[in-house]
């Protein structure tokens, strides 16, 4: 960031070097602590026999941006397959992860996609989902397809799952709507860290036909027109106006 700034004339003060240094030092060792963290889940659930799809943050922090610390983390989301919640969320208790209180055990799929956030004295909370969207708006997509496109990677010491890269970028689009895109710049510049110059390719007529399935397309558009207004994400020509409702 500094000499992002020294590049275009702008000499940054030396307090406010310190604090930005000190910042992402933080943000690094926050980081590699939720990777270990992580890591005792996965192992966890893996000894268990159930897979699961790391969602967002880690997995753009670790394989996406190009420093740990250069992209927050405030919690661990994973997908489970429906049919394995049980068994993921007696596993983790075993870990020592127990439901949030307040939220009370009446999550369901009529009002929500995910379990009360598990929390652990230490740990960044864990959010279980069993699909991607919560009712309302936009389709949840069809989980068989999710996990057939899934990717195998290795996030720290273990194996995982992550979204394809269509997936990513439409999961971080419905993921803005379904908070009524009251997210921050932060949040925003996961599409420009998603598609830099170099990344592998993404498939743009699978992400417009798949963004129809999901009933996301004004959320895609919205989300890839302010990230290219605003942080000058790079997009192939003619795709705003491809997309535009």
């Amino acid at each position: 960031r500094q000499q992002g700034l020294l590049q275009n004339g702008q000499p940054v003060p030396p307090q406010i070097a310190a604090e930005l240094h000190s910042s992402s030092l933080r943000s690094a060792a926050a980081t590699m602590l939720l990777t270990r963290q992580v890591g005792e889940i996965l192992q966890t659930l893996n000894q268990a026999g159930i897979p699961a799809i790391v969602l967002k943050g880690l997995h753009l922090a670790e394989l996406v941006y190009p420093e740990l610390q250069l992209r927050p983390i405030s919690d661990v989301d994973l997908l489970i397959q429906r049919t394995q919640m049980q068994a993921a969320q007696q596993a983790l208790a075993g870990l020592g992860y127990q439901p949030q209180r307040h939220s009370g055990a009446g999550a369901t799929a009529n009002d929500h996609h995910h379990l009360p956030p598990l929390r652990k004295d230490g740990a960044h909370p864990i959010e279980l989902h069993w699909t991607l969207a919560p009712p309302g708006g936009v389709t949840a997509p069809e989980p068989g397809g999710v996990w057939q496109r899934a990717v195998p990677v290795r996030l720290g010491e273990q194996h995982a799952l992550v979204l394809c890269r269509e997936d990513t970028l439409l999961h971080l689009a419905v993921h803005f709507q379904a908070h009524n895109f009251r997210l921050t710049l932060r949040h925003l510049y996961d599409f420009v860290a998603l598609l830099q110059p170099g990344s592998p390719p993404i498939d743009w007529e699978a992400v417009q036909t798949r963004s129809r399935e999901w009933r996301a397309e004004k959320s895609l558009f919205l989300c890839l027109h302010l990230a290219h207004a605003l942080l000058g994400c790079p997009l192939p020509p003619g795709l705003l106006m491809a997309l535009q409702p």
